[in-house]
């Protein structure tokens, strides 16, 4: 159990409390209920920036550890793992010195993947398109024509 007290901020109607911040010992409070460490947390993100590990099979693949080594709790489930990391990322300094040397913080234009993001089945509506698919209204350029192996080389 947490220690815990009432928020000195809110109402005492709202019961509403302020749990122990953990980061030093390297755990995350959620919701003053779960504590989560932080090489955990990192874990997740490290698979999700390098491959398009879903949520899903990631907590599947961490409750089968803890099956493995005898722990007497489970993992917890897809759905809380998923608000600890988006809590836990929402918290994190994601600032970068790697800008671009040519166009600095806010390039002109970027390129994304695509693969990394996702959203649940329920979220597929008939009114949801890919972004390559031509519409009345789309520009044409007949004159591009697509450069296999073609890169783009700073000056120097």
């Amino acid at each position: 159990r947490l220690e815990v007290q009432a928020c000195p901020a809110c109402p005492p109607q709202a019961r509403h409390h302020i749990g122990p911040d953990a980061r030093d010992l390297g755990l995350f409070n959620f919701n003053n209920r779960i504590l989560v460490s932080h090489d955990l947390l990192d874990e997740y993100t490290s698979a999700y920036t390098l491959s398009e590990m879903p949520f899903t099979a990631w907590t599947q693949g961490v409750s089968r550890r803890y099956t493995t080594y005898g722990s007497p709790h489970p993992f917890m489930s897809d759905d809380t793992f998923r608000s600890v990391w988006f809590t836990f990322v929402s918290l994190q300094d994601y600032s970068c010195p790697g800008d671009c040397p040519l166009c600095g913080p806010s390039p002109a234009h970027t390129i994304w993947d695509g693969v990394t993001l996702a959203f649940h089945q329920k979220h597929l509506l008939p009114s949801l398109t890919p972004p390559t698919l031509s519409l009345p209204d789309t520009i044409s350029r007949a004159e591009v024509r697509h450069l296999s192996h073609q890169q783009c080389i700073p000056e120097k």
